[in-house]
């Protein structure tokens, strides 16, 4: 049996031991992958709704302004919210990288965050250039 996976989300399918996954989701299971890798059913809908914080699409309804990319991004306890509410642990660092990855599919993106790629070596160093002011782990 196949295990489909997106992001932190390790889907629960019927057939498979709970204990190995995390995410259930409550449409027709998923039997592959979209072009953006997300895990599609048999009639080709994503398996992931467009109101968790990892969809690419998401619109964020809770924002604050960064001054280091001079935009606003999601918060980060808007992300942690959605993890919660879906009995999925997460910590500030990892919720910090995926309202990066968020952002990095945005059409839209500041001059400072194509900077920020060039200049820094990881995307924890990344991290430390938005939220200079936030604890990292």
């Amino acid at each position: 049996m196949e295990i489909y996976k997106y992001g932190p989300l390790v889907y629960i399918t019927q057939g498979m031991d709970e204990s190995l996954g995390n995410y259930y989701w409550g449409g027709n299971p998923p039997i592959g992958y979209d072009e953006t890798k997300i895990p599609i059913d048999k009639d080709g809908h994503q398996c992931l709704d467009i109101l968790c914080p990892l969809h690419p699409s998401y619109i964020p309804t809770a924002l604050s302004y960064n001054p280091c990319l001079n935009i606003t991004l999601p918060t980060i306890d808007s992300f942690k919210e959605w993890f919660e509410d879906n009995f999925l642990e997460i910590d500030d660092m990892k919720a910090k990288k995926y309202i990066l990855r968020w952002y990095s599919f945005q059409q839209r993106k500041s001059t400072k965050y194509y900077e920020l790629q060039q200049s820094c070596s990881s995307v924890e160093e990344v991290i430390g250039q938005i939220w200079p002011d936030e604890p990292t782990s």
